[in-house]
């Protein structure tokens, strides 16, 4: 896969903004979603023809996918019929068989258009129909609604089995922006997010710096309250019984995680327990009035132990120092003014363990005296373990190379190196990402560190940029390359200090933590992504625009018009918590679904603006590609997903390695394929993609085919 990075720019063959949006959220309808069973329908397999017999559910696309089911009960205004109701939705606890239908078309064939089906439910055993009547007028939106019924078998004779024959009137195949709510797809597509809750923002404090530091604000202007009623002594006798100080709280350094982790503990849970024990109604009365406030610890006890133990394991850190509130990083000590206890040990070498981190869970708890019984038991598992290494291997459970502190035979060594092999076959060949953080783990660590030799050869130069533009000449873009196959390039000095300080200004305080994709469902947070976001658009923010405009000078691409919404998707502004970190992940899943050809046709490029420094970790790393990016504040990092041709390849797999000191910010940009193909036609295939290309009705069978098959 080769970039294309013309010399000059190629003007589009239609005016940009003459181009009109071709697919709204609120389609024509209603049409129903026909599911099989055994299929997904959040997949691109919709070519698959529905046959007679086929048991199916029917999913309502006005209403965010609930199913039709039919209910043992009588239906409203024909007490002998029974009911169907559109209230069903299999993810909020209906049963899954109350959604299932079996199709009968008339003469046994094919579902296609114009044809006549007849819907039979597999648990009432009615027969889908009309009763001819209208519904009551409680229920009525509209004078022309008629009962939706379901006929009992017996009951279907010459006068009722016309009321339950449909006709098959239109077909289409659904479209990946019918499947997203309203408010998601108004944060990727339309103007971003809407301003959050006042609760909402209390939400997972320790996935945002940001967030601490408020927090931090609200501990303080707490004790300056307390301090009015009692004495500094005072108040450190009723933080000691869980081993803090007034000295603790004024020296806290929120850059610092362990700093950060003995915050989120002492105001979710030491002042809680100070209000309940204290004798004085004052202090009581002042906790009582920022409870409200302060985070819950059952929302912390996960993310902030979390962001320690996913720093411990990609630096390497040694749980000792960290212990004792030190973290060494490339030969730099990061002193906290706090220590961790060693209940905050146990927790997170239980974590490790949930997180199949064996290696962790043992440093852990040999670091800290008075955890030999779970060190032993640590220790035990993981050499049992080691005496089944496949299981380990299919389980991802991680663990040292050999027995620790004691020495047998096995094949592990020999298993193990199989394995990677196997895992960096289906890797390049796109298969599969499982694995990730179990086979690379050696050069994760490496790049996280930055120890990785960097790429060398007359193709990794830095050079100024202007593609013959006379204004770009007049102040050239600085590109610093990292990789050339696939890309993976560098712009310095892109965004100003205002711009950026602009940026973190309008989201700090308003953002929700980062979904992550778990076995094909969207979590609206994960241990996988511990940061939070905002999405902000060129609709609604001028700066924005004026760094869209920027970005399309300096990478050649339709990024924005306002009479178009898929040529790229909104900055997602996110901030980084605690260990702050985006698990190993690939940008795009590869081959668009039908859907996404609708919506702009997929991801081909990512580009991500770093709005701050950090001072210890947070790189960027291709661990494939042994590149490692350290966070300069205003350089634009940018790379390819697809190329032209929508190829894919799995070397472009990525991560955010843990932050150890400091805030990081970034903006992320990804850039939408299909409205690129006029802007970099060397590679483009003009059968599937004319100069008219905006033109084509990418619904259509035939083109769809065309676009699975390239």
């Amino acid at each position: 896969m080769s970039a294309c990075i013309p010399k000059k720019y190629t003007q589009p063959v239609q005016a940009f903004d003459d181009y009109v949006d071709t697919v709204r959220y609120e389609r024509n309808g209603p049409y129903f979603f026909v599911k099989e069973e055994g299929r997904d329908i959040y997949t691109a397999d919709d070519l698959k023809p529905v046959e007679s017999g086929t048991q199916i559910q029917l999913l309502m696309e006005k209403t965010d996918l609930s199913c039709l089911m039919s209910i043992d009960a009588a239906s409203s205004a024909s007490p002998n019929l029974m009911e169907v109701s559109g209230f069903g939705h299999i993810e909020r606890g209906i049963i899954k068989q109350d959604c299932d239908w079996r199709v009968q078309t008339v003469d046994q064939a094919t579902w296609k258009l114009g044809k006549i089906v007849q819907f039979q439910h597999l648990g009432t055993q009615g027969i889908l129909g009309l009763s001819g009547k209208a519904l009551p007028g409680s229920m009525r939106g509209s004078e022309n609604w008629k009962e939706v019924v379901s006929f009992f078998p017996e009951d279907i004779n010459e006068k009722t089995i016309n009321n339950t024959l449909w006709i098959v009137d239109d077909i289409r195949f659904r479209e990946d922006v019918e499947l997203t709510e309203p408010e998601t797809f108004e944060r990727l597509y339309g103007v971003g997010t809407k301003d959050l809750a006042e609760s909402a923002k209390l939400n997972n404090t320790a996935l945002s710096v940001e967030d601490l530091y408020i927090l931090q604000g609200r501990e303080k202007s707490l004790v300056e309250k307390l301090l009015q009623h009692i004495t500094p002594g005072q108040l450190d006798e009723l933080l000691v019984t869980d081993g803090y100080s007034l000295k603790n709280i004024e020296e806290t350094n929120i850059k610092h995680p362990i700093d950060n982790y003995n915050l989120l503990k002492r105001t979710a849970r030491t002042w809680r327990k100070i209000k309940d024990t204290v004798d004085s109604d004052q202090v009581r009365d002042l906790i009582a009035n920022i409870e409200g406030f302060l985070p819950q610890w059952d929302n912390c006890r996960v993310f902030a132990p979390l962001g320690l133990l996913l720093l411990q394991y990609h630096h390497d850190t040694d749980p000792k120092e960290m212990i004792d509130g030190t973290i060494t990083f490339e030969g730099k000590v990061y002193q906290a003014a706090t220590k961790l206890r060693k209940e905050d040990v146990r927790l997170i070498g239980k974590l490790a363990r949930e997180e199949r981190l064996l290696t962790s869970e043992i440093l852990w708890y040999k670091a800290m005296p008075g955890l030999k019984k779970y060190f032993n038991e640590a220790v035990e598992f993981h050499n049992e373990l080691m005496l089944y290494p496949k299981m380990a291997f299919d389980n991802e459970y991680v663990t040292f190379k050999e027995p620790y502190q004691f020495s047998f035979e096995n094949d592990f060594m020999k298993l193990y190196a199989a394995g990677k092999q196997a895992f960096l076959e289906d890797l390049n060949t796109g298969k599969s990402c499982k694995g990730s953080h179990y086979f690379i783990k050696d050069e994760v660590v490496a790049n996280c560190k930055k120890q990785a030799p960097p790429m060398s050869g007359p193709e990794y130069i830095c050079e100024h940029i202007n593609f013959n533009d006379p204004f770009l000449k007049l102040g050239q873009f600085k590109l610093e390359k990292h990789s050339t196959d696939p890309v993976v390039a560098e712009i310095h000095h892109f965004v100003y200090e205002e711009e950026m300080t602009q940026v973190k200004d309008d989201t700090k305080g308003d953002m929700r933590s980062t979904p992550y994709i778990v076995k094909d469902k969207k979590e609206e947070y994960s241990a996988k992504r511990t940061s939070k976001i905002k999405y902000l658009s060129e609709r609604r923010h001028q700066l924005i625009a004026r760094v869209s405009q920027r970005l399309e000078l300096g990478l050649g691409f339709n990024l924005f018009s306002p009479r178009y919404s898929f040529s790229s998707e909104n900055y997602q502004v996110m901030n980084y918590g605690i260990g702050g970190h985006i698990s190993i992940h690939a940008d795009s899943p590869g081959l668009p679904s039908l859907g996404d050809i609708d919506v702009g046709g997929g991801r081909m490029t990512t580009s991500m603006i770093y709005l701050s420094d950090v001072e210890a970790g947070g790189r960027t790393i291709f661990p494939y590609q042994n590149v490692s990016i350290t966070p300069r504040a205003g350089n634009l990092l940018y790379w390819t997903i697809i190329s032209n041709k929508n190829e894919m390849t799995f070397r472009m797999i990525h991560m955010g390695c843990p932050v150890v000191y400091g805030n990081k910010w970034i903006a992320n940009k990804w850039v939408l394929w299909k409205e690129q193909m006029n802007r970099f036609p060397c590679h483009a295939d003009r059968q599937l993609f004319p100069h008219h290309h905006h033109y084509i009705d990418y619904s259509k069978t035939e083109f769809a085919k065309q676009i699975l098959r390239a």
